[in-house]
């Protein structure tokens, strides 16, 4: 199973949005797709519409079996809920191996801990979201700064509202992912739909935008 974690040390830049989104838009091209709510937050536990869950991430790290953890959704995928216990993990025994699924999406909390830690690191790419706030690109350079020179060749951008001057910035150092996701208002609509934008807007520009990066990632990984 590909792993792809969506991470970002600065919030508010569009890691759930985008994990949500690209989980749909593989499943819509036949792979078999995890979704993982890996922040203690749980902001995508509950815009999926998941509510104390009985099996959560943190069960399944601590040997529970993933294949029987999941729920099944109606966009396609299989989700493994967070929750706030996730916070107190310092070790972990298992970081989802399984044969069941193709790929996973993993959304990361903003903050540094073990557990994101580990999971960028076994990560077959990192997807980082950058807005038009230099906040979220000193985010990106500051996991850059905090990874190994290997695990950087790993790392994505995804435009997500970045401005020329950061283009040219980031690319020097990064691969940026194309299309960037235009604005787009139905996003922030869509926020307690209970489904990604790709369902409730799947005409939407960046619905389009969305399926295209999800193509594309899926044709790096020889997926496709």
């Amino acid at each position: 199973m590909k792993k792809i974690v969506i991470a970002s040390f600065a919030g508010g830049v569009g890691k759930t949005t985008t994990a949500h989104s690209l989980a749909t838009a593989m499943s819509e091209y036949g792979k078999k797709t995890l979704l993982v709510d890996a922040d203690p937050n749980s902001a995508l536990t509950f815009l999926c519409g998941v509510e104390n869950p009985r099996f959560t991430l943190r069960e399944v790290l601590e040997d529970s079996k993933l294949e029987t953890s999941v729920i099944s959704t109606g966009e396609r995928f299989s989700f493994l809920p967070g929750s706030a216990r996730l916070s107190e993990i310092s070790e972990i025994t298992s970081l989802l191996e399984t044969q069941e699924f193709d790929i996973a999406l993993i959304d990361t909390a903003s903050s540094l801990s073990a557990l994101t830690v580990q999971l960028i690191k076994a990560a077959d790419l990192i997807i980082i979201p950058i807005t038009s706030s230099f906040i979220s690109i000193r985010a990106a350079l500051h996991i850059k700064d905090f990874i190994g020179a290997e695990d950087v060749k790993k790392i994505r951008i995804l435009d997500c509202g970045m401005s020329s001057e950061a283009r040219t910035q980031l690319g020097s150092d990064f691969t940026i992912l194309e299309p960037g996701i235009r604005k787009d208002e139905q996003i922030r609509a869509n926020e307690l739909s209970k489904v990604s934008i790709l369902t409730s807007a799947p005409h939407s520009a960046s619905s389009s935008d969305y399926r295209e990066i999800g193509y594309s990632i899926l044709d790096e990984l020889g997926m496709i």
